[in-house]
């Protein structure tokens, strides 16, 4: 199974990367499709000299006796559980809701975490790839697609009452990225019913259908669909043999059509 996506939320002792620290995180791994494949969950203690601001604490309820009660370890371990969980992938493509806030944390814990003597690291640059889903754009330019008009507030906590979400633990990583996947997958709901999308399989006779002999004795072949509808191959080449290569990329082409573009292109290159 192929391991694409990391859908990451973290709670903090406050808003920088550079000098905040993760409290709570929780990173899933998911495939192509959205499923999950795996999940870690972990709550972490701030180092002695971090001081956690008091709006962070009051947003995802952070006090000492609390965070002793679920078993919170120490930043060092946090770094440690979270290199393990996703240092054997590569390329993973982040979700979140804000992407850009969570990822400099995710990157600050990845590159905390030492290796013993001799194993070289990987860097978070090969783990964490450049592209990623943001459900925050994503809602901004739903709405802008659908409604024409903007929302009063784009938190995780009101886009998932206004769509019926559910969504009982506000601001706890687990709950919120849970939270944000399904946010995710609402819109691509949306999309898939604004814009239908033929599912194609290789057998599917569908690209096998783009040419087709008229004429046996002549051996003339045209283009049937296309841009190059109701064009001889041989126009089609002279005007664009890229198109050809193009057309030759399908994959349930039939041997003779594919075996008359091969050679037609061939010829085409060997006159030219």
């Amino acid at each position: 199974m192929s391991i694409e996506f990391l859908a990451i939320d973290t709670e903090t002792t406050g808003l920088d990367s550079n000098t905040d620290q993760v409290i709570d995180i929780c990173l899933i791994l998911l495939d192509g499709a959205l499923n999950q494949v795996d999940e870690l969950n972990v709550f972490a203690r701030p180092d002695p000299h971090v001081v956690v601001a008091p709006g962070a604490a009051k947003a995802n309820g952070y006090t000492i006796e609390k965070w002793a009660a679920y078993d919170a370890v120490d930043q060092v371990e946090l770094s440690k559980r979270v290199y393990e969980f996703i240092s054997k992938y590569s390329g993973l493509k982040l979700i979140a809701h804000n992407v850009p806030f969570d990822q400099g944390f995710l990157k600050q814990i990845y590159e905390r975490h030492t290796l013993p003597d001799g194993l070289d690291k990987k860097p978070f640059g090969k783990t964490v790839g450049y592209h990623h889903i943001d459900t925050i754009p994503i809602s901004l330019f739903m709405d802008h697609a659908t409604q024409g008009a903007f929302r009063r507030s784009y938190s995780l906590a009101n886009l998932t009452k206004d769509f019926g979400i559910e969504h009982e633990a506000a601001h706890t990583a687990r709950s919120d990225i849970r939270a944000c996947l399904d946010l995710l997958r609402h819109h691509t709901k949306i999309v898939q019913g604004l814009v239908p999308t033929a599912t194609i399989s290789q057998n599917s006779g569908l690209f096998s259908k783009i040419i087709a002999k008229v004429d046996s004795e002549a051996n003339t072949w045209i283009f049937a669909q296309g841009k190059n509808a109701g064009k001889t191959v041989k126009t089609a080449l002279q005007e664009d043999a890229s198109y050809i290569l193009h057309v030759l990329s399908f994959k349930d082409l039939a041997p003779e059509q594919r075996t008359y573009l091969e050679q037609s292109y061939q010829a085409h290159i060997g006159i030219k």
